[in-house]
């Protein structure tokens, strides 16, 4: 049936398609032994194995027992495990992973899963170069469908074919200006297909409308434009180098109030007066640190919080992450002037022009850029 779609009607690819029907046709060719190695982390069948991280309610892992070694294929992030374990999990035995001392979803770029399930993880702001094939599930047709669509599509064209170059490898080997390995040039062909986000649903009205949105935005790529050179200045140049301020009433007068959205305050100050600090700890997660910020912080409110109406968050745990945030960060200060060294002058390398198929308002076509590049 994949196959069928991938050569059907029913697959629009951007520009030309990226997997020809022979590429396609390889799909028939794999065995299950490759889907447990490369999907399930194994070399067998074998029931499942779920583990729960107890530092994060929002996260369930999936293991396949058939191995020992098996590691981590699957994630779930979404607002509240416990109910999802209530509803789809009865029949599991799940285990409580203590060893995790970040969660899974935090390391994901160096982490086994290779599926990731659950709307919160896909309209949370995060970056990763791995995703590149999207399954919407029953999502409707609604605003905030089609928001939630366009920012799950944002987190799977995330493309980084080599370090720190976000761009695909094809631009990179056509501007000439950073290193390609050999080996990589010659795998241009075989390398679209990663850089490739693909989309399936199981409503396609719900995306209709966001490939409409897509196609108007498409086709714009971002070339840097090596037309300009280093001045040389006769004189010695500085810059300012600041050091962090150890002394704890000096940070204090550094530091200015911190803006907070009156409701969220209030929310704040309900929970410090009714919860005891030991269930806060235990509830949240927190240190004896972080307990005593929060108590320090509440009594003296006036002189920390500056009440507003703007950017309310509405809800306990990122209010409490934004409060230890902000005032764990030690202040700085100015320290000295240090040289500039030529090698630490480098933006002007990094201009860059936003060039599309047609001349649009925001870019310049592709004869226009070439253009450019002569003058």
């Amino acid at each position: 049936m994949l196959v069928a779609d991938l050569k059907g009607s029913s697959v629009e690819f951007e520009y030309a398609p990226v997997l020809s029907e022979a590429e396609v046709d390889k799909i028939l060719e794999i065995e299950i032994a490759a889907v447990w190695k490369y999907v399930f982390n194994t070399n067998s069948a074998g029931e499942l194995e779920v583990r729960r991280n107890p530092k994060d309610k929002q996260e369930l892992s999936f293991r396949v027992k058939s191995s020992a070694n098996s590691a981590v294929f699957a994630l779930i992030k979404i607002g509240d495990t416990k109910e999802f374990e209530k509803n789809n999990l009865q029949g599991f035995n799940i285990e409580n992973d203590f060893d995790k001392k970040v969660t899974i979803f935090e390391n994901l770029n160096q982490s086994s899963v290779n599926i990731l399930m659950g709307s919160r993880a896909f309209y949370e702001g995060w970056d990763s170069n791995r995703p590149n094939i999207i399954n919407l599930i029953n999502i409707g047709v609604g605003n905030d469908a089609s928001k939630f669509i366009l920012q799950s599509v944002g987190r799977g064209i995330r493309i980084e074919p080599i370090k720190n170059q976000r761009k695909r490898l094809e631009g990179l080997i056509n501007d000439e200006l950073v290193s390609v390995a050999a080996d990589l040039v010659n795998n241009r062909e075989n390398v679209k297909p990663i850089e490739t986000l693909f989309v399936f649903s199981t409503n396609y009205k719900a995306i209709s409308r966001i490939l409409n949105t897509l196609k108007t935005i498409q086709g714009e790529e971002e070339h840097i434009l090596p037309m300009f050179e280093k001045f040389v200045h006769s004189c010695p140049l500085f810059i300012p180098v600041y050091k962090k301020i150890t002394d704890k009433v000096e940070q204090e007068s550094k530091r200015l109030k911190l803006k907070i959205h009156e409701q969220d305050f209030e929310i704040f100050d309900n929970l410090m007066k009714d919860v005891d600090r030991g269930v806060l700890a235990l509830n949240y997660y927190l240190s004896y640190q972080d307990i005593a910020i929060l108590v320090e912080k509440h009594s003296q409110h006036k002189s920390y919080f500056k009440q507003t109406g703007e950017e309310r968050i509405g809800k306990i745990e990122p209010i409490l992450k934004r409060i230890l945030s902000y005032y764990k960060t030690i202040p700085e200060k100015f320290d000295t002037f240090a040289l500039v060294k030529d090698e630490d002058i480098r933006h002007y390398q990094q201009i860059k022009v936003r060039v599309s198929e047609n001349k649009s308002r925001t870019t310049v076509d592709f004869a226009g850029f070439e253009d450019l590049k002569k003058r």
